[in-house]
């Protein structure tokens, strides 16, 4: 579990950032206080602080001063700015110390609430970063990946990308996104000259996203995917290594604001390719192409949670009969293949093996009968709850409970109530077994239920968020497309496409 210290010479400042952020749900079990820099100082050289939040201006040492000393110190410390300043070169700076954010007062509760999270999830990761050769910055890091997954405002962005030379008002994006076969394989020296390469026509930034791809964002006037893959076959006999990897195209979209979209499309066709080959796998995503895929996953993961036998025989019969119906054959077979993968690495993002068995029973398949499609599931729903086993009695129950309840108005302070458990201590558990915090595990549930509302049915939005456990329509809709990419009546438009 983890400390937080807050520093800041303002007590209501202090006393926002304590109420503000449900501290516990993200495992941190202290939250400590400074009003001033030298009292920070002198408190993380008498104990162990994970996170550092502090103001730029305060008596005694001012909040750039008492990074700069933490660098040498503790140079793995993570570190939050606030500031009432907007000049640029207190931005600078805080780039340069590799800071997490840098964040400007009045606080926007959001955007403080992504920071803490992506900061108390790096943590988490605990590994060494592996960072570009260009972007040497934490901030810069986390920034591309906050942008990738929606989880930063056009406000922010804006603001923040004049740091990073990016330009935003480009007419089309894409990410493109590298899966290494194997982990031992180095792939860096390649990915430099790629990028140089891809800068003869496009805007180019390039990160790692701490889940196991290399990514390009690349912006520009006519992005061409086949263009792109030519440049990575040119590549090939110069770095034989490339073929030890797979390569995904997003989706091409037409703003900055939509580049979730073509991440996220890459990233789910990436996760359900076979990658156990020798050949040099590349794939370009159609528009709208994860949109069914999306579907599909969500009525998998509630078939999944059906624990009597009888009913859930019938509902897999009535799905594939559905699916059926709906493409061909060799199509079906590809959607429900990648729908099964996607649903293991959503719901256990940090387990490999039971993703290896199913990949090879998929490799088995390759008749593609759809007689046999009902064994598959049977195989894949043994293997779910085979895999959901091995997690503690404590965090079953509690995904469980999540699965029971979703529509009601839950959190994990009140689970933590009912089950007399520490919140700290569960949220840490619960974090470190599933990958995920309890809160976002609570949203992708109810985000399934509502993809699938929104495929089958044709319910209001409102209607849906509510039967769905969202506490309004707008925050339905904010998290549908932070999660999807597409606001829900996008994604309900382009599911017959």
């Amino acid at each position: 579990m983890y400390t937080v210290l807050l520093a800041d010479d303002e007590k209501s400042i202090l006393d926002a950032l304590c109420d503000t952020i449900a501290w516990q749900q993200f495992g941190v079990d202290q939250v400590l206080r400074a009003s001033d820099g030298l009292q920070a100082l002198s408190i993380i050289r008498q104990q162990k602080v994970d996170l550092l939040i502090t103001d730029i201006l305060m008596p005694q040492m001012d909040g750039l001063t008492l990074i700069r000393i933490l660098r040498r110190e503790f140079p793995r410390l993570h570190c939050i700015l606030l500031s009432g300043h907007g000049e640029f070169q207190y931005a600078k700076e805080a780039i340069r110390l590799n800071v997490e954010n840098y964040l400007l007062k009045p606080l926007n509760r959001t955007e403080l609430e992504e920071t803490v999270e992506m900061a108390l999830n790096n943590l988490y990761d605990g590994a060494e970063r592996q960072r570009s050769w260009e972007d040497e910055t934490l901030f810069g890091d986390n920034l591309l990946i906050r942008w990738l997954n929606n989880a930063i405002s056009p406000e922010e962005l804006g603001e923040r990308a004049s740091f990073l030379d990016l330009n935003l008002f480009l007419p089309q994006f894409c990410a493109v996104c590298i899966q290494k076969k194997h982990d031992d394989i180095a792939i860096r020296p390649f990915c430099q000259v790629l990028t140089h390469k891809l800068k003869t026509r496009y805007e180019v930034s390039f990160l790692w996203d701490k889940k196991g791809r290399h990514v390009f964002i690349l912006g520009g006037h006519q992005l061409d995917a086949e263009f792109i893959l030519s440049c990575f076959r040119e590549l090939l006999p110069a770095y034989p290594v490339i073929s030890q990897t797979a390569v995904c195209v997003g989706e091409i979209v037409s703003s900055a604001s939509k580049l979730s979209v073509s991440y996220q499309s890459a990233c789910r066709t990436l996760d359900a390719l076979n990658l156990r080959t020798d050949d040099f796998v590349t794939y370009v995503c159609p528009h709208g192409g994860t949109v069914r895929q999306d579907a599909l996953y969500s009525h998998l993961e509630r078939l999944f949670h059906i624990a009597d036998s009888g009913e859930r025989s019938l509902r897999t019969q009535e799905f594939l009969a559905l699916l059926l119906s709906s493409a061909s054959a060799e199509d079906a077979y590809d959607l429900l293949s990648r729908a099964l993968m996607q649903l293991f690495i959503q719901s256990f993002p940090e387990k490999r093996e039971p993703r290896s068995r199913l990949e090879n029973r998929l490799r088995m398949d390759n008749a593609h009968s759809s007689a046999d499609w009902g064994e598959l599931i049977d195989f894949t729903y043994l293997l779910y709850q085979h895999t959901l086993n091995e997690l503690s009695p404590v965090v079953q129950r509690a995904v469980n409970y999540i699965q029971e309840n979703y529509a009601q108005q839950i959190s994990i302070k009140e689970y933590c109530v009912l089950c007399k458990m520490s919140t700290p201590y569960f949220g840490h558990l619960f974090k470190t077994e599933t990958g995920m915090f309890f809160n976002n595990y609570l949203n992708q549930c109810r985000m399934c239920a509502a993809i699938a509302l929104l495929h089958d049915t044709e319910l209001k939005i409102s209607d849906i968020a509510e039967k769905c456990g969202f506490s309004s329509d707008s925050y339905f809709i904010s998290c549908f497309k932070k999660q999807i990419g597409l606001s829900p009546i996008k994604f309900r438009a382009l599911r017959g496409s």
